[in-house]
């Protein structure tokens, strides 16, 4: 068994395990703004604990994630400051 900790989970402290992973991939998702901006956005998992005796309501293990958001921009020209 892992390490345990105390999370913040819907107003109550509770116990969790907190689990090792490896990533399978970190892929970016790309958006178009309106104003012609690409927008590359990718999430990298830093910490994962899985709540001990705390499930969703199809019976699944509850897991609080810790993760920091990537983001890349590709503004078009006209809307560059110019340097």
């Amino acid at each position: 068994m892992g390490k345990r900790n105390t999370i913040d989970y819907q107003g109550r402290k509770v116990e969790g395990e907190v689990l090792e992973f490896q990533s399978k991939g970190e892929a970016w998702n790309q958006y178009e703004l309106e104003d012609g901006t690409t927008l590359r956005v990718k999430i990298v998992m830093l910490d994962v604990v899985r709540l001990i005796d705390e499930y969703d309501d199809n019976g699944e293990p509850v897991y609080v994630l810790s993760a920091q958001q990537i983001v890349a921009t590709s503004a078009p020209s006209h809307l560059r400051k110019q340097v």
